[in-house]
């Protein structure tokens, strides 16, 4: 009887969250703002807003049940009752079992890219040269957002049973000459089950 059980937990390169908040000059855009020359009581505002957001949410959950059991029996055999001459022989037969059982669990990978990858700008905003009691304004505005959700969820319930029997032979009241022989066959009993979690990759 030979029973093997593999049961992996979950190989989770996740159950984190991640949140990146990154300033303008760890990325490769620039943004660059001047502000010279202006006339007398002149208003000049000048606005920079870069926002790198980088979130990442994984969740990984794995339930395993398993309730496993053989029975192996060669038999109630008998040669009962012999009376003369003669040969009484029992011979019972080999039982096998083989039960495999593996669970792999869930794997989250997330791989996020580098926002400066995508972002090689540059953003210039001059205010100049402009007249008395003026009003001016200049904003630059820079947003890149990445969110990764990834959630796996297994459950996996196994119930595997075997039986094996050869009989519950019986030469019973022998008498007078002859061979009482009981010989039972083989019973071979495999069972492998392989359930394979899912896997969230990015």
């Amino acid at each position: 009887m030979n029973i093997k059980q593999k049961i992996a937990s979950a190989a989770i390169i996740g159950g984190l969250a991640v949140s990146v908040l990154a300033p303008a000059s760890s990325f490769a855009a620039e943004n660059n703002v001047k502000i010279k020359n202006n006339g007398k009581d002149s208003e000049n505002k000048a606005k920079i807003v870069d926002n790198k957001k980088v979130k990442v949410n994984q969740s990984n959950t794995i339930v395993v049940t398993n309730a496993i059991g053989t029975i192996s029996n060669t038999g109630g055999n008998k040669v009962k009752g012999n009376s003369g001459k003669g040969n009484a022989t029992t011979t019972t037969g080999n039982v096998t079992n083989n039960i495999t059982v593996t669970v792999e669990g869930n794997t989250n990978t997330a791989d996020v890219p580098c926002l400066c990858e995508e972002d090689d700008s540059t953003n210039n905003a001059v205010i100049k040269d402009n007249r008395e009691d003026s009003n001016n304004k200049a904003k630059i505005k820079n947003n890149n957002t990445v969110k990764v959700t990834q959630s796996s969820v297994s459950i996996v319930t196994n119930l595997i049973g075997t039986a094996s029997n050869t009989g519950a032979n019986s030469v019973k009241d022998n008498t007078g000459k002859g061979d009482k022989t009981v010989d039972t066959g083989n019973v071979n009993n495999t069972i492998d089950v392989t359930v394979e979690g899912s896997t969230n990759t990015l």
